[in-house]
């Protein structure tokens, strides 16, 4: 559902650490939703290793087919076959975010947090639409937002690590870390980079 990592500029982990960059801090304390619903991320680097792992099986493959030798069986396959690559650690979507922008030093003590039900949130989300057609501001509040926000999104990597061996190589906990610590590295590098301008 969503890769993580360094020099995310328009992800996940872009998309969450902006946010504890800029939201106030009533944002980051409303919840859409009860909170229990499972998402997957993906550390970038273990996506690399996947394809990695494809390309030795294919190269495999192709020797075997120089070499004369028997194919893989059907169910050995890499070649023509589609495959799903995950960190294995599915986590609360809420949890997530709140991780993430810990990260960046915004804490969020779930005890404060308000919970807005989902189907408030759609129609607050609808009237939210109406008013962006009337007035042409857009809102960051729409019916799309609540429903990634409230909606579990899982997958199974089983066929990549029967097939490929996969291991994920990074944990999501240390995913993110690089994610953060890269994404506040960029915000520096920026705030410095438009120091310099103003001196010039």
């Amino acid at each position: 559902a969503g890769i993580v990592g360094e020099n995310d500029r328009a992800g996940i982990t872009f998309g969450l650490l902006t946010t504890a960059a800029l939201a106030p801090s009533w944002q980051l304390h409303l919840q859409l939703g009860p909170g229990d619903n499972l998402f997957d991320t993906t550390y970038v680097g273990n996506v690399v290793y996947a394809h990695l792992l494809a390309a030795q099986f294919l190269l495999a493959t192709h020797a075997r087919l120089s070499a004369g030798q028997a194919l893989p069986l059907d169910n050995e396959r890499i070649d023509g076959e589609a495959f799903i690559v995950t960190n294995d650690e599915p986590a609360y979507f809420w949890d997530t975010s709140r991780y993430a922008w810990a990260l960046y030093g915004r804490i969020v003590d779930p005890v404060q947090v308000w919970t807005m039900g989902k189907n408030l949130g759609y129609t607050i989300g609808a009237l939210a639409e109406l008013s962006n057609k009337i007035t042409g501001r857009k809102a960051k509040l729409n019916r799309q937002t609540v429903k990634y926000a409230c909606m579990t999104r899982t997958y199974s990597c089983d066929k990549l690590k029967m097939r490929l061996g996969y291991v994920p190589m990074v944990s999501m906990e240390e995913g993110w870390k690089r994610g953060g610590r890269s994404f506040v590295l960029n915000e520096r590098r920026e705030e410095k980079g438009g120091e310099d301008k103003k001196v010039q």
